[in-house]
C-alpha cells in the first residue's frame, strides 16, 4: 500500500524543538579542528562558499554526474543480482533517473540557495550540542525551502519503487543512494567536503528516516515521552556509533554482500541504519504504538536484509543494543516507560524468521511511507 507523504518541513504540527535537534545533524562538523589553526580553517571555509566558489564546485560535480549515477546504478544492481532478486531493466533505469534528478535538482540548489548562509559568522559555537541548536534553529527557514523544492522529486523517486514489483526495489534505491553519494565526495577537496556532504547526507536520511513524522507526532504525544525523545535523539549519531562499536568487537568475521563489516562501506551503511532503526524506535514511543515498526521496518528489513547477506542474529542483537544504549540516557522512571514499547518492539525482531517468511504475503501487506 501506498502511503501518502507526510508534514512539510515548515507545517505548523511539526515540534521546533525536536526539528532542530534533527536539523543540528547537517550542520559541519568542525569538532576535528584544533583551536590554534581554527581561524584560518574558518577564513578558508569562508572563501570556498563563494558564489563563484560554489558554482565551480556545482559544474564539477553535475558534469560528472550522469556517469555517477550510472556506475552506482550498475553497482547496485550487480548487489540485487547476486540475491538472485534482479530488478527488471525499465524500473532500474527510472530509479536511477529519477536519483540523478534529486542530486541535480540538490547540486543547483547549492548555489541559489545556500542553508549554511545565517551561521557563518558564527562557526565558534559549533563544538557544542547547545550552539548547534541553536544554528540549526537559524537554518531551519533555508532548510524549509530546500526540502519544500526537494519533495516533489523524492515523492516522484518513492512512486517507482512502491509500485515495483519487486518489493525489495527499497534496497536497490538506497544502495545506488550511498553509491553515488561516495562517488560525489570522492570529487570534493576536504574544504568542499564540510559544506557539501550534509547536502548528500540530507537525501539519504529523507528515504530512510522518519524524522518529520516523528516531529509531527511529537504534537501528541506527553511531556514525559517528548523529554525522553528529546534525551536520546540528541546522540542518536553517538549511539549508533556505539552500537557499530559493539558489533566490530561481537561478530569481527561478519560479511555481507557489501564487504567485511570493517569496511568503510559497511561501517557508513551499518551507522545510517542504526539511526534509522532509532527514528522508528521513538516514533513508535511518541505515537504509543508499534504500528510503525510493524506495519513498515519489520516487513522492510525481512526483505531487505536476506538479500545484502546480513545474518538476523546481526539485527536482532543490533535492536537489543540500542535499547540498552538509549536506557543509559534515561532515569528510572523513564526507562519504565520506556519499556512498554521497548521490550514489545524486540520481541518483533526476535520472533521474525526471514528464512520461513512469505515474501508473497509480506509483500502484499507492506505499508510502504514516504520516510518523511
Amino acid at each position: 500500500m501506498f502511503q501518502p507523504a507526510s508534514p512539510t518541513l515548515a507545517s505548523s504540527e511539526l515540534n521546533n524543538e525536536l526539528l532542530s535537534i534533527w536539523l543540528s545533524r547537517y550542520l559541519p562538523d568542525l569538532g576535528l579542528i584544533s583551536y590554534s589553526t581554527r581561524s584560518l580553517v574558518e577564513e578558508r571555509l569562508g572563501v570556498i562558499i563563494s558564489v563563484d566558489r560554489r558554482k565551480e564546485t556545482q559544474t564539477k560535480l553535475l558534469s560528472n554526474l550522469s556517469i555517477d549515477c550510472t556506475m552506482a546504478a550498475i553497482q547496485a544492481q550487480n548487489l540485487i543480482a547476486e540475491s538472485g532478486q534482479v530488478l527488471q531493466l525499465i524500473e532500474a533505469k527510472e530509479l536511477s533517473l529519477q536519483i540523478c534528478k534529486v542530486y541535480e535538482a540538490l547540486l543547483l540548489l547549492y548555489v541559489e540557495d545556500f542553508v549554511f548562509s545565517p551561521v557563518l559568522g558564527a562557526l565558534h559555537t559549533l563544538d557544542t550540542p547547545a550552539g548547534k541548536r541553536d544554528a540549526a534553529a537559524e537554518i531551519m527557514p533555508a532548510f524549509s525551502e530546500l526540502m519544500r523544492v526537494l519533495t516533489p522529486l523524492l515523492v516522484n523517486l518513492q512512486a517507482v519503487y512502491a509500485t515495483s514489483r519487486n518489493r525489495r526495489a527499497i534496497g536497490f534505491v538506497t544502495t545506488q543512494l550511498h553509491l553515488t553519494r561516495q562517488r560525489l565526495v570522492d570529487r570534493l577537496d576536504a574544504y568542499e567536503r564540510i559544506w557539501v556532504k550534509p547536502y548528500l547526507r540530507l537525501i539519504e536520511d529523507f528515504v530512510c528516516m522518519p524524522w518529520l513524522r516523528i516531529c509531527a507526532a511529537a504534537g501528541q504525544a506527553s511531556p514525559e515521552q517528548l523529554e525522553m525523545a528529546k534525551l536520546s535523539l540528541v546522540r542518536s549519531d553517538a549511539i549508533a556509533t556505539q552500537v557499530y562499536q559493539k558489533a566490530l568487537r561481537a561478530f569481527p568475521n561478519h560479511i555481507s554482500r557489501q564487504g567485511r563489516i570493517h569496511s568503510a562501506a559497511v561501517e557508513h551503511s551499518s551507522l545510517r541504519d542504526l539511526n534509522m532503526f532509532q527514528a522508528y524506535i521513538w516514533l513508535c514511543v511518541l505515537e504509543n504504538n508499534l504500528s510503525a515498526v510493524e506495519d513498515e521496518l519489520l516487513p522492510l528489513c525481512i526483505l531487505v536484509f536476506p538479500c545484502a547477506q546480513v545474518k538476523w542474529t546481526f539485527v536482532v542483537q543490533g535492536v537489543r543494543w540500542l535499547i540498552e544504549e538509549i536506557k543509559t540516557d534515561l532515569n528510572p522512571m523513564q526507562q519504565q516507560s520506556f519499556a512498554l514499547i521497548a521490550a514489545p518492539l524486540e520481541r518483533l525482531f526476535v520472533a521474525a524468521n526471514p528464512d520461513s517468511a512469505d515474501i508473497n504475503e509480506i509483500s502484499a501487506n507492506l505499508k510502504l511511507r514516504f520516510a518523511l
